[in-house]
């Protein structure tokens, strides 16, 4: 009796644990920039949408400075293969690349140092 009480409380566990842990969505991806490089290098960004994961698909990107100016923004609608954009600074700095996709928020800190 003992066994099968066993055998009973482990399975309502592991139903529970299934039933809380909801299989993640990825509607909007988004692309990880290159934490540092020279000031010649632009910065990539970029956003893809997976095929049948369903849901929204806007996504909006800015790029600032690290004192607050934006050199780059764009919104739009996520497609079903990678586009990606170039950035490229005027001086060598510190920069912000921040996403917003439905699944929600991403920010990346990026550098572009003076190289000889």
């Amino acid at each position: 009796m003992r066994f099968v009480a066993r055998i009973v409380g482990c399975m309502t566990l592991c139903g529970c644990v299934l039933w809380v842990s909801a299989p993640a969505r990825a509607d909007v991806l988004v692309s990880a920039p290159r934490k540092a490089a020279c000031w010649g290098i632009p910065i990539k960004v970029g956003v893809w949408h997976q095929r049948g994961s369903g849901g929204a698909r806007w996504f909006r990107i800015k790029v600032r400075k690290r004192g607050g100016g934006v050199i780059f923004h764009k919104r739009g609608r996520a497609r079903s293969h990678w586009m990606y954009w170039k950035v490229r600074p005027r001086r060598p700095g510190h920069f912000v690349v921040k996403y917003r996709v439905p699944g929600g928020r991403a920010h990346y800190r990026v550098i572009r140092y003076q190289c000889e």
